[in-house]
Protein backbone atom coordinates (compact mmCIF):
# COMPACT_ATOMS: atom_id res chain seq x y z
CA UNK A 1 0.00 0.00 0.00
CA UNK A 2 0.74 3.56 -0.52
CA UNK A 3 2.74 5.25 2.20
CA UNK A 4 -0.20 7.50 3.15
CA UNK A 5 -2.47 4.32 3.57
CA UNK A 6 -3.38 3.66 6.92
CA UNK A 7 -5.93 0.70 7.02
CA UNK A 8 -6.94 -0.65 10.55
CA UNK A 9 -6.70 -4.08 10.27
CA UNK A 10 -5.52 -6.78 8.16
CA UNK A 11 -6.98 -10.47 7.70
CA UNK A 12 -4.57 -13.11 5.37
CA UNK A 13 -6.55 -16.46 4.26
CA UNK A 14 -5.03 -20.01 3.41
CA UNK A 15 -4.37 -23.60 4.04
CA UNK A 16 -2.03 -25.34 5.64
CA UNK A 17 -1.33 -29.90 4.29
CA UNK A 18 1.94 -30.72 7.06
CA UNK A 19 4.10 -33.19 5.84
CA UNK A 20 4.41 -34.84 9.25
CA UNK A 21 2.19 -35.75 12.36
CA UNK A 22 3.86 -33.37 15.34
CA UNK A 23 2.95 -30.75 17.50
CA UNK A 24 4.86 -27.91 15.27
CA UNK A 25 5.80 -24.43 15.97
CA UNK A 26 4.51 -20.88 15.21
CA UNK A 27 6.09 -17.48 15.90
CA UNK A 28 4.24 -14.29 15.13
CA UNK A 29 6.13 -11.25 15.91
CA UNK A 30 4.40 -8.32 14.57
CA UNK A 31 3.53 -4.25 13.81
CA UNK A 32 0.35 -4.75 16.11
CA UNK A 33 -1.80 -7.01 17.70
CA UNK A 34 -1.34 -10.34 15.61
CA UNK A 35 -3.83 -13.34 16.11
CA UNK A 36 -3.07 -16.65 14.29
CA UNK A 37 -6.58 -19.03 13.73
CA UNK A 38 -6.19 -22.65 12.70
CA UNK A 39 -9.58 -23.98 11.69
CA UNK A 40 -11.30 -20.75 13.26
CA UNK A 41 -9.71 -21.86 16.70
CA UNK A 42 -7.16 -19.05 18.36
CA UNK A 43 -4.02 -21.18 18.71
CA UNK A 44 -1.43 -17.52 18.95
CA UNK A 45 -2.42 -14.07 20.59
CA UNK A 46 0.53 -12.65 19.80
CA UNK A 47 -0.72 -9.34 22.27
CA UNK A 48 -0.69 -5.69 21.62
CA UNK A 49 2.44 -5.24 23.64
CA UNK A 50 5.21 -6.32 20.71
CA UNK A 51 8.06 -3.81 20.66
CA UNK A 52 7.28 -2.33 16.61
CA UNK A 53 10.99 -0.70 16.57
CA UNK A 54 12.43 -4.54 16.89
CA UNK A 55 10.43 -5.57 14.60
CA UNK A 56 12.01 -3.31 12.16
CA UNK A 57 15.41 -3.38 12.60
CA UNK A 58 14.85 -6.69 12.33
CA UNK A 59 15.27 -8.51 15.41
CA UNK A 60 12.08 -8.89 17.26
CA UNK A 61 11.61 -11.82 19.81
CA UNK A 62 10.04 -14.41 18.77
CA UNK A 63 7.57 -16.17 21.65
CA UNK A 64 7.48 -19.63 19.93
CA UNK A 65 3.96 -21.82 20.69
CA UNK A 66 2.59 -25.15 19.42
CA UNK A 67 -0.43 -26.69 17.70
CA UNK A 68 -1.09 -30.37 16.94
CA UNK A 69 -1.05 -31.31 13.32
CA UNK A 70 -1.90 -34.64 11.42
CA UNK A 71 0.32 -35.35 8.05
CA UNK A 72 -2.26 -35.21 4.85
CA UNK A 73 -5.22 -32.89 6.46
CA UNK A 74 -6.05 -29.93 5.39
CA UNK A 75 -6.06 -26.65 7.97
CA UNK A 76 -7.36 -23.20 7.28
CA UNK A 77 -5.23 -20.98 8.96
CA UNK A 78 -6.04 -17.24 9.51
CA UNK A 79 -4.26 -14.38 10.16
CA UNK A 80 -5.31 -11.35 11.97
CA UNK A 81 -3.59 -7.72 12.75
CA UNK A 82 -4.56 -4.53 14.40
CA UNK A 83 -2.58 -1.71 13.45
CA UNK A 84 -0.53 -0.28 16.63
CA UNK A 85 -2.24 2.63 18.80
CA UNK A 86 0.56 5.93 18.27
CA UNK A 87 1.37 4.73 22.02
CA UNK A 88 2.22 1.02 21.44
CA UNK A 89 4.12 2.45 17.99
CA UNK A 90 6.75 3.95 20.23
CA UNK A 91 8.24 5.77 17.11
CA UNK A 92 5.14 7.77 15.40
CA UNK A 93 5.91 6.77 12.02
CA UNK A 94 5.11 3.63 12.72
CA UNK A 95 1.55 4.07 14.24
CA UNK A 96 -1.23 2.31 11.25
CA UNK A 97 1.58 0.64 9.82
CA UNK A 98 0.60 -3.06 10.32
CA UNK A 99 3.44 -5.82 8.96
CA UNK A 100 3.99 -9.56 10.43
CA UNK A 101 6.40 -12.57 10.36
CA UNK A 102 4.57 -16.25 10.57
CA UNK A 103 7.60 -18.96 11.27
CA UNK A 104 6.74 -22.25 11.21
CA UNK A 105 8.94 -25.04 11.91
CA UNK A 106 8.09 -28.95 12.14
CA UNK A 107 8.81 -30.82 15.71
CA UNK A 108 11.09 -33.23 14.92
CA UNK A 109 13.30 -30.94 13.02
CA UNK A 110 12.72 -27.89 15.84
CA UNK A 111 13.51 -30.64 19.00
CA UNK A 112 16.59 -32.33 16.68
CA UNK A 113 19.29 -33.12 19.22
CA UNK A 114 22.37 -30.79 17.93
CA UNK A 115 24.32 -30.83 20.41
CA UNK A 116 24.39 -34.73 19.65
CA UNK A 117 24.93 -34.64 15.95
CA UNK A 118 28.08 -32.17 16.84
CA UNK A 119 29.25 -34.19 19.18
CA UNK A 120 28.95 -37.08 16.63
CA UNK A 121 30.96 -35.13 13.44
CA UNK A 122 33.91 -33.53 15.95
CA UNK A 123 34.54 -37.28 17.80
CA UNK A 124 36.84 -38.51 14.96
CA UNK A 125 37.46 -34.70 13.44
CA UNK A 126 41.18 -33.55 13.40
CA UNK A 127 39.96 -30.20 14.13
CA UNK A 128 36.45 -29.09 15.32
CA UNK A 129 35.17 -25.55 14.27
CA UNK A 130 32.16 -24.63 16.42
CA UNK A 131 30.59 -21.33 15.44
CA UNK A 132 28.41 -19.03 17.79
CA UNK A 133 27.33 -15.65 18.51
CA UNK A 134 24.43 -13.43 18.12
CA UNK A 135 21.76 -12.27 15.95
CA UNK A 136 19.53 -9.40 15.20
CA UNK A 137 17.00 -10.74 17.77
CA UNK A 138 19.63 -10.31 20.16
CA UNK A 139 21.88 -7.85 19.56
CA UNK A 140 20.75 -4.29 17.47
CA UNK A 141 21.46 -1.01 18.14
CA UNK A 142 19.17 1.24 20.22
CA UNK A 143 18.04 -1.95 22.37
CA UNK A 144 20.37 -2.61 25.93
CA UNK A 145 20.80 -6.69 26.33
CA UNK A 146 20.06 -7.99 29.99
CA UNK A 147 23.56 -9.87 29.69
CA UNK A 148 26.39 -10.72 28.07
CA UNK A 149 25.49 -14.28 27.49
CA UNK A 150 25.63 -16.39 24.40
CA UNK A 151 21.93 -17.16 23.14
CA UNK A 152 19.46 -18.54 23.76
CA UNK A 153 19.27 -19.99 27.38
CA UNK A 154 23.18 -21.43 27.47
CA UNK A 155 22.35 -23.73 24.57
CA UNK A 156 25.61 -22.37 22.81
CA UNK A 157 27.95 -23.03 25.88
CA UNK A 158 26.98 -26.13 26.24
CA UNK A 159 27.28 -26.59 22.09
CA UNK A 160 30.64 -25.68 23.11
CA UNK A 161 31.21 -27.58 26.05
CA UNK A 162 29.97 -30.54 24.73
CA UNK A 163 32.04 -30.71 21.41
CA UNK A 164 35.52 -29.97 23.05
CA UNK A 165 34.65 -32.66 25.78
CA UNK A 166 35.42 -35.03 22.88
CA UNK A 167 37.74 -33.55 20.97
CA UNK A 168 40.56 -30.84 22.71
CA UNK A 169 41.38 -29.19 19.19
CA UNK A 170 38.16 -27.24 19.11
CA UNK A 171 38.35 -23.57 17.80
CA UNK A 172 35.31 -21.15 18.49
CA UNK A 173 34.19 -18.71 15.52
CA UNK A 174 32.29 -15.77 17.39
CA UNK A 175 29.91 -13.80 15.49
CA UNK A 176 29.11 -10.74 17.35
CA UNK A 177 29.24 -6.95 17.47
CA UNK A 178 29.59 -7.04 21.32
CA UNK A 179 32.10 -8.68 24.01
CA UNK A 180 30.13 -11.91 25.42
CA UNK A 181 31.20 -14.52 28.48
CA UNK A 182 33.21 -17.11 27.35
CA UNK A 183 33.08 -19.57 30.21
CA UNK A 184 34.22 -22.19 27.87
CA UNK A 185 37.50 -19.60 26.73
CA UNK A 186 40.06 -21.87 29.03
CA UNK A 187 39.56 -25.53 27.43
CA UNK A 188 39.15 -24.18 23.79
CA UNK A 189 42.05 -24.86 21.51
CA UNK A 190 41.78 -21.44 19.56
CA UNK A 191 39.23 -18.33 19.29
CA UNK A 192 38.34 -16.42 16.43
CA UNK A 193 36.43 -13.31 16.99
CA UNK A 194 34.67 -12.29 13.56
CA UNK A 195 32.17 -9.47 14.41
CA UNK A 196 29.50 -9.23 12.43
CA UNK A 197 30.69 -9.78 8.76
CA UNK A 198 29.40 -8.88 5.13
CA UNK A 199 29.02 -11.24 2.25
CA UNK A 200 32.43 -12.51 2.05
CA UNK A 201 32.59 -13.68 6.00
CA UNK A 202 33.01 -17.40 4.90
CA UNK A 203 36.27 -16.69 2.60
CA UNK A 204 37.41 -14.20 5.07
CA UNK A 205 37.15 -16.58 7.98
CA UNK A 206 38.42 -19.87 5.70
CA UNK A 207 41.74 -17.72 4.87
CA UNK A 208 42.46 -16.87 8.50
CA UNK A 209 41.83 -20.46 9.72
CA UNK A 210 43.67 -21.65 6.86
CA UNK A 211 47.01 -19.15 7.04
CA UNK A 212 46.23 -17.83 3.71
CA UNK A 213 46.62 -14.61 5.63
CA UNK A 214 47.69 -13.51 9.01
CA UNK A 215 44.61 -12.31 11.19
CA UNK A 216 45.54 -8.80 12.50
CA UNK A 217 43.05 -6.99 13.88
CA UNK A 218 42.90 -5.61 18.20
CA UNK A 219 40.07 -5.26 19.92
CA UNK A 220 38.62 -2.12 19.82
CA UNK A 221 37.00 -2.63 23.30
CA UNK A 222 38.01 -4.80 26.18
CA UNK A 223 36.22 -7.63 26.78
CA UNK A 224 35.33 -8.42 30.53
CA UNK A 225 34.86 -11.94 32.36
CA UNK A 226 30.92 -11.13 32.89
CA UNK A 227 28.14 -8.36 33.26
CA UNK A 228 29.16 -7.81 36.52
CA UNK A 229 32.66 -7.03 35.79
CA UNK A 230 31.78 -4.05 33.45
CA UNK A 231 32.30 -0.53 34.68
CA UNK A 232 28.68 0.25 34.84
CA UNK A 233 27.17 -2.76 36.46
CA UNK A 234 25.00 -1.59 39.33
CA UNK A 235 24.66 1.81 37.83
CA UNK A 236 22.71 1.27 34.44
CA UNK A 237 19.91 1.85 33.38
CA UNK A 238 19.27 3.65 36.93
CA UNK A 239 16.43 5.29 37.98
CA UNK A 240 13.52 4.90 35.32
CA UNK A 241 11.17 6.43 36.96
CA UNK A 242 13.16 9.51 37.34
CA UNK A 243 15.11 9.07 34.21
CA UNK A 244 18.07 9.58 35.93
CA UNK A 245 21.51 7.95 35.44
CA UNK A 246 24.53 7.64 38.38
CA UNK A 247 27.74 7.61 36.33
CA UNK A 248 29.66 6.19 39.32
CA UNK A 249 32.52 4.64 37.55
CA UNK A 250 33.92 8.71 36.75
CA UNK A 251 36.14 8.20 34.03
CA UNK A 252 37.08 4.96 34.71
CA UNK A 253 35.56 3.36 31.54
CA UNK A 254 36.88 0.80 29.34
CA UNK A 255 40.89 0.00 29.70
CA UNK A 256 40.78 2.93 32.40
CA UNK A 257 38.20 0.33 34.82
CA UNK A 258 40.63 -2.59 34.06
CA UNK A 259 43.90 -0.92 34.50
CA UNK A 260 42.67 -0.77 38.29
CA UNK A 261 41.11 -4.19 38.09
CA UNK A 262 42.74 -6.32 36.36
CA UNK A 263 41.01 -9.54 37.34
CA UNK A 264 38.34 -8.51 35.98
CA UNK A 265 39.24 -8.05 32.38
CA UNK A 266 39.29 -11.12 29.78
CA UNK A 267 40.41 -9.57 26.80
CA UNK A 268 41.91 -6.29 27.37
CA UNK A 269 41.58 -3.42 24.85
CA UNK A 270 43.79 -4.07 21.75
CA UNK A 271 44.54 -7.74 22.50
CA UNK A 272 44.90 -10.03 19.30
CA UNK A 273 46.69 -12.71 18.02
CA UNK A 274 49.10 -13.57 15.02
CA UNK A 275 51.03 -15.81 12.90
CA UNK A 276 53.71 -14.09 13.52
CA UNK A 277 55.89 -12.61 16.23
CA UNK A 278 56.71 -8.70 16.61
CA UNK A 279 60.00 -7.14 17.82
CA UNK A 280 59.62 -3.32 19.75
CA UNK A 281 62.88 -1.35 19.22
CA UNK A 282 63.40 1.48 21.77
CA UNK A 283 61.88 4.85 20.70
CA UNK A 284 63.08 8.16 20.08
CA UNK A 285 60.59 10.83 21.44
CA UNK A 286 61.03 14.19 20.03
CA UNK A 287 60.89 16.82 21.51
CA UNK A 288 60.75 15.81 25.06
CA UNK A 289 58.78 18.55 25.91
CA UNK A 290 55.16 18.93 25.61
CA UNK A 291 53.69 22.44 25.55
CA UNK A 292 50.24 24.10 24.53
CA UNK A 293 49.18 23.36 20.83
CA UNK A 294 52.90 21.10 20.64
CA UNK A 295 52.78 18.08 19.14
CA UNK A 296 55.67 15.35 20.52
CA UNK A 297 56.69 12.64 18.03
CA UNK A 298 57.15 8.76 18.59
CA UNK A 299 59.20 7.20 16.17
CA UNK A 300 60.50 3.56 16.99
CA UNK A 301 61.05 0.43 14.67
CA UNK A 302 59.22 -3.03 15.04
CA UNK A 303 60.55 -5.74 13.01
CA UNK A 304 58.73 -8.54 12.32
CA UNK A 305 60.88 -11.82 13.36
CA UNK A 306 58.56 -14.62 12.11
CA UNK A 307 58.01 -16.42 8.84
CA UNK A 308 54.65 -14.88 7.99
CA UNK A 309 53.62 -11.31 6.56
CA UNK A 310 51.41 -9.46 8.55
CA UNK A 311 50.15 -6.18 10.44
CA UNK A 312 50.71 -4.79 13.60
CA UNK A 313 48.74 -1.71 15.66
CA UNK A 314 51.17 -0.06 18.09
CA UNK A 315 49.83 1.98 20.67
CA UNK A 316 51.38 4.77 22.33
CA UNK A 317 49.85 5.74 25.96
CA UNK A 318 50.70 8.53 28.54
CA UNK A 319 50.51 7.54 32.19
CA UNK A 320 51.06 10.73 34.74
CA UNK A 321 54.01 10.47 37.17
CA UNK A 322 52.46 13.61 39.05
CA UNK A 323 52.10 14.74 42.95
CA UNK A 324 48.98 13.98 43.76
CA UNK A 325 47.92 18.22 44.54
CA UNK A 326 44.15 19.56 46.01
CA UNK A 327 41.56 20.66 43.66
CA UNK A 328 42.63 18.20 40.23
CA UNK A 329 40.64 14.93 40.04
CA UNK A 330 42.07 11.45 40.11
CA UNK A 331 43.65 10.82 36.55
CA UNK A 332 43.57 7.66 35.18
CA UNK A 333 46.32 5.54 35.07
CA UNK A 334 47.15 5.86 31.27
CA UNK A 335 45.39 7.48 28.53
CA UNK A 336 45.98 6.11 24.73
CA UNK A 337 47.64 9.15 23.08
CA UNK A 338 47.91 7.38 19.76
CA UNK A 339 48.15 4.70 17.34
CA UNK A 340 49.14 2.96 14.20
CA UNK A 341 48.57 0.15 12.17
CA UNK A 342 51.71 -1.04 9.68
CA UNK A 343 51.93 -4.08 7.26
CA UNK A 344 55.29 -5.78 8.09
CA UNK A 345 56.50 -8.32 5.70
CA UNK A 346 58.60 -11.37 7.12
CA UNK A 347 61.72 -10.97 8.70
CA UNK A 348 61.58 -7.09 7.68
CA UNK A 349 61.66 -3.58 10.17
CA UNK A 350 59.35 -0.92 9.53
CA UNK A 351 59.26 2.77 11.16
CA UNK A 352 56.53 3.55 12.74
CA UNK A 353 55.60 7.19 13.88
CA UNK A 354 52.54 8.15 16.57
CA UNK A 355 51.92 12.18 17.31
CA UNK A 356 51.12 12.94 20.90
CA UNK A 357 48.74 15.83 20.54
CA UNK A 358 49.23 18.29 24.24
CA UNK A 359 45.28 17.53 24.24
CA UNK A 360 46.25 13.63 24.93
CA UNK A 361 47.51 15.21 28.63
CA UNK A 362 44.63 16.81 29.31
CA UNK A 363 41.78 16.46 32.71
CA UNK A 364 38.63 18.32 32.53
CA UNK A 365 38.81 21.17 35.64
CA UNK A 366 35.39 21.50 36.71
CA UNK A 367 36.34 24.97 39.01
CA UNK A 368 37.48 26.96 35.79
CA UNK A 369 35.29 24.89 33.24
CA UNK A 370 38.22 24.26 30.96
CA UNK A 371 40.60 21.69 30.05
CA UNK A 372 43.82 21.72 32.48
CA UNK A 373 47.45 20.31 31.26
CA UNK A 374 49.57 20.20 34.75
CA UNK A 375 52.93 20.27 34.90
CA UNK A 376 55.36 17.60 35.41
CA UNK A 377 56.76 13.94 34.51
CA UNK A 378 54.29 12.01 31.82
CA UNK A 379 55.95 8.42 31.01
CA UNK A 380 55.54 7.23 27.54
CA UNK A 381 54.53 3.43 27.18
CA UNK A 382 54.33 1.36 24.02
CA UNK A 383 52.39 -1.88 22.82
CA UNK A 384 49.89 -3.44 20.75
CA UNK A 385 47.26 -3.78 23.40
CA UNK A 386 46.28 -1.44 27.03
CA UNK A 387 48.04 -4.88 29.59
CA UNK A 388 51.23 -4.93 27.36
CA UNK A 389 52.68 -1.75 26.76
CA UNK A 390 56.16 -1.29 28.09
CA UNK A 391 58.01 2.33 29.42
CA UNK A 392 60.10 3.78 26.56
CA UNK A 393 61.07 7.04 27.64
CA UNK A 394 59.19 10.34 29.35
CA UNK A 395 57.83 13.91 28.49
CA UNK A 396 57.62 16.74 30.58
CA UNK A 397 54.93 19.51 30.79
CA UNK A 398 57.51 22.50 32.21
CA UNK A 399 54.20 24.63 33.16
CA UNK A 400 50.64 24.06 33.77
CA UNK A 401 48.37 25.41 31.37
CA UNK A 402 44.54 25.12 30.34
CA UNK A 403 42.63 25.73 26.87
CA UNK A 404 39.23 26.03 26.18
CA UNK A 405 36.50 23.37 25.18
Amino acid sequence: MAIEHKPDAVRLEGTFTPTSTGAHYFSLPAFGHAKLYVNDELVYDAGPAQDPRAFAEGGPFEQRKQHTFVQGEVYRLRVEVLAPTPKQAIVPLMAGRIAFHLGFMAQDEYEEDVVANAVEAATNADVALVFVGNSAEWETEGHDAADMNLPTFGSQDRLVAAVVAVNPRTVVINCSGVPVAMPWIDSVAGLLQCWFLGQESGNAIVDVLLGTISPSGRLPVSFPRSIQDTPSYGNFPGDQATSTVHYAEGIEVGYRHYDKHPEKVLFSFGAGLSYTTFEYCPAVITPQELVHDGVVTVQLEVKNTGAVDSREVVQVYLAPLLEPRVGRPELPTKVLAGFAKVEIAAQSAASVVVDISFESAAFWDETHNCWAVDEGEYAVLIGNSSTSVKRHGSIKVEKSFTFGP
